[in-house]
């Protein structure tokens, strides 16, 4: 793991992000999955974050990103669950479904955990290690 520099600051931030779909299911197919890594990493991208780990299952999401100390990960845990809600279900009109109460895709709810350097291959591993649908 490399050292990020800014402009005053020498850091490296890394967290991990587990988001679960609104309504426990088969929602996530591998497709599925595919084209929310390449979102994700899109929006990542414009806020100059780098999205090291992708991975998920049938209802869920493990995310693993590296970022600036100026970057309030609540603001980009709801680009990362806004943008993917409304673009995934464009792509897939499946998602539209009646399930899909108050037009949600994701749980209001997630899991974010800071990821010490020493820490880091253990989630790296768990991350990796999870079967796609």
């Amino acid at each position: 793991m490399k050292l990020r520099k800014g402009r005053h600051v020498v850091y490296q931030m890394h967290a991990h992000l587990v988001f679960l779909s609104k309504y426990s299911g088969e929602c996530f197919p591998d497709l599925v999955l595919k084209e929310m890594e390449k979102m994700m990493r899109e929006i990542c991208q414009k806020n100059d974050v780098i999205l090291t780990e992708f991975n998920g299952g049938l209802d869920y999401v493990h995310i693993r990103l590296e970022y600036k100390p100026t970057l309030m990960l609540t603001k980009l845990v709801n680009a990362l669950k806004g943008t993917t809600s409304k673009e995934l279900k464009k792509t897939f009109p499946d998602l539209n479904s009646t399930v899909w109460r108050n037009n949600a895709l994701w749980s209001p709810s997630y899991y974010c955990g800071s990821v010490e350097m020493f820490g880091i291959e253990d989630i790296v591993d768990c991350i990796q290690s999870l079967e796609r649908p």
